[in-house]
């Protein structure tokens, strides 16, 4: 009764509703429901927190949603339910996938093309059937958890912008998959927590597919001598083909627990890239570093302390 003479109140003024409950059986939010789907066409701001057979009452409201702006669920799903598919102004879009096959989350990202943001927890490797491309238009934020391989070869992420990677399984194997992804976007922040490290020529090959890369944040990964020598700045002879590595980087983040590298050779690197224009460096050819944090961690994980460093 108080649902309906609240909601009566409101008129045709744009709704944010917030519905949370807990429990399948008996739930006392299936009464609410049908006051709700009587105003549907004036939801704006609906964040849901419900089990699935509460969820699935809404279902009459599919095809009536014009005025839905911004869409929060906290609901696990196991079958796909079209209830949002149709709402022509949902723009303003995060969505934690929850812990999937990478079949059923490419299947929920084909029905979510709006998302701004999404995180993701992959617990296969491998799709079990074909997928065309799905393309997240206006994706500009993605968190991984698990294996990408194959995930990554069927995503367009034109305006991807920042990506973080969590993988502490096998070995990496997604470095062909992930260039390509790379060169179809201008990727800003990068941030790799690998369990096993990359190697020096794969990490070489995503650094040079982030030619706009400002942040680059690395857990636990090793950087070799080789792979600092070719990190650190060197003035191309004129002419010269060789491209400068993330020449737009101003700021790193990097985890150090003693064996990750060689402490002078990453300073000297590091110093390289620490450039003025008032020292008539080439500026034009790579922006210097301003802020290095390196967290010096033991091995049982726990954070001791960390250095910054300003250019």
């Amino acid at each position: 009764m108080l649902a309906e003479t609240w909601l009566a109140r409101a008129g045709r003024c744009p709704l944010t509703i917030r519905l949370a409950s807990q429990g399948v059986y008996r739930n006392p939010m299936r009464l609410l429901m049908k006051e709700f789907l009587h105003h549907c066409e004036w939801w704006y701001d609906i964040h849901i927190s419900v089990p699935l057979p509460v969820l699935e009452s809404l279902m009459p409201a599919k095809n009536r949603l014009p005025r839905l702006q911004r869409l929060s669920l906290d609901v696990q799903l196991y079958e796909f339910l079209g209830i949002f598919e149709c709402a022509p102004r949902l723009w303003s879009q995060y969505f934690d996938t929850g812990t999937r096959e990478i079949d059923h989350t490419l299947e929920l990202l084909r029905v979510t093309p709006n998302l701004k943001e999404c995180v993701i927890k992959l617990i296969s490797s491998e799709p079990r059937q074909s997928h065309s491309s799905v393309q997240l238009l206006h994706l500009r934020s993605m968190t991984i958890s698990g294996n990408p391989t194959y995930f990554f070869d069927t995503l367009l992420l034109p305006k991807l912008q920042e990506i973080s990677i969590d993988f502490c399984r096998t070995r990496w194997t997604a470095t062909s998959q992930f260039t390509s992804l790379l060169s179809r976007c201008s990727l800003a922040k990068l941030s790799l927590d690998l369990s096993n490290p990359l190697s020096d020529n794969d990490m070489i090959q995503i650094l040079q597919a982030c030619l706009s890369l400002v942040q680059l944040d690395l857990h636990r990964q090793r950087m070799s001598t080789s792979f600092l020598s070719q990190f650190a700045y060197r003035h191309a002879p004129e002419n010269s083909t060789t491209q400068q590595l993330v020449p737009m980087l101003r700021t790193m983040n990097i985890d150090y627990r003693g064996t990750e590298f060689n402490v002078p050779d990453f300073a000297d690197a590091i110093q390289s890239r620490i450039m003025s224009n008032s020292e008539g460096l080439a500026s034009d050819e790579i922006t210097g570093l301003q802020t290095v944090k390196i967290h010096y961690k033991r091995t049982f994980h726990t954070r001791l302390s960390h250095v910054v460093a300003v250019a």
